[in-house]
């Protein structure tokens, strides 16, 4: 089995279909005179709520998975959700290996309608569906924007997360303005997908306030706070006006983008735009 790097099953019926008579198990230990080594429950439970994962300990045990679990629920051991055992992994991963996630899983996003293509009326029709759908799972948050919320929460702000509008999945909202966690290289008020966004998102009513996170601004405390500044700031904001801001995970400011809905575009905001 290990030696193929095929399942348990499929060397078995690779064997029966070339009519190869199958040992039992109690043959096998008659032959090779080598009993398997009894499981260590105990240690299994230790290993898993340690963080290891059910098929980790498959493989460590040289088991099923299935065995695992039976041991893990013998132990009254409190399985992990799907969600819970990927808050886990996403909490162990480098900042790298989550951005390379991210990067990965905002193409899926394009694919699969986060993004709905202007130009495809079928995708446009089912994305507030799919979205609203997501506002109720919380399919889509990772460790990252529970960072942000939880920070803003700490602040004393009400947050909602995945809040659907109009085919979009805004990451945080608090009020009208919905801060979204940005990881990719290109900055966010540049890129014509997330412009074309932004300019939707302001005639809904929303302002959009972007937290720029990447290797050369990891995010820290600091950015929680300048996040409050600016959110106080774009509350502050005339009813008929909508803007964009940008602001690295190191806290600092990088844009102030006012919507053009005339020309549906982002343009710099005046000096005198409520900047903090």
């Amino acid at each position: 089995m290990g030696a193929y790097k095929v399942s348990h099953g499929r060397v078995r019926d690779v064997l029966t279909a070339a009519g190869v008579e199958i040992r039992s198990a109690g043959e096998q230990v008659r032959r090779s005179g080598v009993r398997r080594k009894p499981l260590d429950t105990e240690e299994i439970a230790r290993r898993y709520e340690g963080g290891e994962s059910e098929l980790a300990l498959s493989r460590a045990f040289h088991v099923s998975r299935g065995t695992i679990r039976l041991r893990l629920v013998a132990a009254g051991v409190t399985l992990r959700t799907v969600s819970g055992a990927n808050r886990l992994r996403m909490q162990r991963l480098t900042f790298e290996e989550r951005a390379a996630l991210a990067s990965s899983a905002n193409e899926a996003r394009r694919r699969e309608g986060w993004y709905p293509d202007p130009s495809d009326p079928v995708a446009l029709a089912r994305a507030p569906k799919v979205a609203r759908t997501r506002e109720v799972t919380k399919s889509a948050t990772w460790s990252t924007e529970d960072r942000v919320t939880d920070a803003l929460q700490e602040r004393g702000h009400l947050v909602r997360t995945q809040v659907a509008v109009h085919g979009y999945n805004l990451d945080i909202a608090v009020g009208n303005v919905a801060v979204e966690v940005h990881t990719s290289a290109y900055h966010p008020g540049r890129h014509p997908r997330l412009v074309r966004r932004t300019v939707e998102l302001g005639e809904a009513g929303w302002h959009v306030l972007y937290v720029w996170i990447t290797r050369a601004h990891p995010y820290a405390d600091r950015c929680a706070d300048e996040l409050v500044t600016h959110l106080h700031a774009l509350q502050r904001l005339p009813s008929g006006v909508r803007e964009e801001r940008v602001i690295r995970g190191s806290g600092q400011l990088e844009a102030v983008l006012r919507v053009d809905f005339n020309e549906r575009a982002l343009v710099p905001a005046p000096v005198d735009a409520g900047q903090a």
